[in-house]
Order: C-alpha cells, then structure tokens, then sequence
C-alpha cells in the first residue's frame, strides 16, 4: 500500500499548504464552528474560475499563458503527482491557481484540476474587478462582504491585518483579507476539501471569458 495521501485527502494538505504561504496565518483546517458556518449556496467562483469544476486548461485558454509556474512534488509522492502553481500578473492585481495533480498508470499525469484560487492587489489600483461568484472584489468592506455573505464567518487579526473566513458546508472556504483602511486586498477561495459535484463531477464546462 502506498505511503502517498489519497487524492481527496492530498488536496486538503496542499489546499493548507497554500492558504499558509498566501496568508501567512496558522492551521486552516476546519476553520469554522458549526455555528459559524456560512448559509446559502457554497462560493465556487473566483475571477470567472471554479474551484469545483475548472482545469488548468481551461484557465490558460481564458487568461493565456501564465507569468510563472512551478510544481511541487512532497518527497514519496507518485511519480506524476503533486501540486502546481500558476500566476498571472493581470491590471492591477495578481492571479494564483493551485492545480492537484493526479497521476494515471505509469506515473503520467491524468489530470491537473485547479484546487485554490488567489486574487491580490500587486499595483495601486485594480483596473478590472477580479470577483467571486456572488461579486466580493478587491477594494470592497466588511459591511459589503456581510451583505454579499451575511454575518456567519470567523473574524481573526494576521500579521496585524484583519481578516474574515466563510466556510460553507460542502467544504468550500473564503478567506479576505484588509488592508489598514479596512479594504479587502487579498481573496483566497479554497476548494481543495470540497465534495465533488454529484451532477457534474469533478470537472466541468470552462470558465467564463475574461474581459481585460
């Protein structure tokens, strides 16, 4: 038997992994308390990529070829697994896509399904709004996100910058980040621990068009 994590089980590593470089904060597992958890539909969307359903394929068809990449394979992984890294520097802010990389027979990559997502404000000012499915962006408050999300969310201080956590029940978390005016400056959606759509699986229909 194999000494490497599960698929499912790799992503919740990986998607951890990631939310601790981004954001530089402790443990994110289960981030939540059952009381805290957020209500209506879970958040899958981020800068027109799913978390649930979007290859890395379908992001580089959107947003073409990405400024940097790099994969990281964690010492006994299977040849072909791991986890990769894309960014692109966009108007105004910054794209990172985490992928899962899933090995097939022979240690060949069967496939790389997109497992975070991190939009940051790199320049002075964001010049095309880079949002979540229900239209949380750079640059909005906490009075915003509460009506976009409502008042069920973790509020923590990290490295001296607030920030306010939605988890949602399939296992989907929100992370946003402010800046000292009280303006978001960093959104991390991660879906590494999210269940698998039933209807559609894993994977679905390409991101929509990104309009620069």
């Amino acid at each position: 038997m194999s000494a490497w994590p599960s698929p499912k089980l790799l992503g919740r590593l990986l998607g951890a992994g990631l939310s601790l470089s981004s954001f530089s904060s402790g443990a994110l597992c289960a981030p939540c308390p059952a009381n805290r958890m957020t209500s209506g539909p879970p958040e899958h969307v981020l800068a027109g990529v799913d978390v649930s359903r979007s290859t890395i394929a379908e992001v580089s068809r959107v947003y073409g070829p990405p400024a940097s990449r790099s994969v990281y394979a964690p010492p006994g992984a299977e040849p072909g697994s791991g986890q990769g890294e894309y960014v692109w520097e966009l108007a105004g802010a910054d794209l990172k896509v985490t992928t899962l990389l899933v090995s097939g027979e022979g240690g060949k990559k069967k496939e790389e399904r997109v497992s975070a997502v991190t939009v940051s404000l790199a320049r002075a000012q964001v010049q095309r709004p880079l949002a979540t499915g229900r239209g949380a962006k750079i640059g909005d408050t906490a009075k915003t996100l509460r009506r976009l999300y409502g008042t069920r969310f973790v509020k923590e201080t990290v490295d001296s910058r607030p920030r306010l956590t939605y988890c949602f029940e399939d296992g989907t978390v929100l992370y946003l980040r402010f800046d000292a005016r009280g303006k978001v400056e960093e959104i991390l959606l991660d879906g590494s621990g999210a269940a698998p759509d039933p209807a559609q699986g894993r994977l679905g229909p390409p991101a929509p068009p990104y309009r620069g």
